[in-house]
């Protein structure tokens, strides 16, 4: 009987042995998979940072520019503000213009002369 015994032993042995040569093979398949979703994901975060940093570098240059607006319409600003009191200083010109021509014509109404 102890053949027997050995022999059923040996028997189980095997059973096991194929049975973790299955699951071995079912954890390197695993493996594998993962190490393929690990590979993408890694591709993925490296398109990521690209874009990040593709993205940072527009920021900086966007806020270069809003800079630029910024001056360019405070000095529009002051160019407006200094053609306002061109165009009081023109206005009230041309109402002095027309106050003397206004007296003028009266001088010569006032000496016979009619308006024409």
């Amino acid at each position: 009987m102890e053949l027997q015994d050995i022999q059923k032993t040996l028997e189980t042995l095997s059973d096991n042995q194929v049975v973790q040569g299955h699951l071995l093979g079912r954890i390197e398949q695993a493996i594998a998979r993962h190490d393929a979703i690990l590979d993408r994901h890694e591709g993925i975060l490296e398109r990521h940072g690209r874009a990040i940093e593709s993205i940072a570098n527009g920021m900086v240059t966007l806020q270069s520019v809003v800079a630029r607006v910024v001056d360019a319409v405070q000095e529009m600003q002051g160019n407006m503000r200094e053609l306002a009191e061109g165009q009081k200083v023109m206005q009230a010109s041309m109402d002095h213009l027309f106050q003397s021509m206004d007296r003028f014509i009266r001088d010569l109404e006032s000496n016979g002369h009619e308006r024409g």
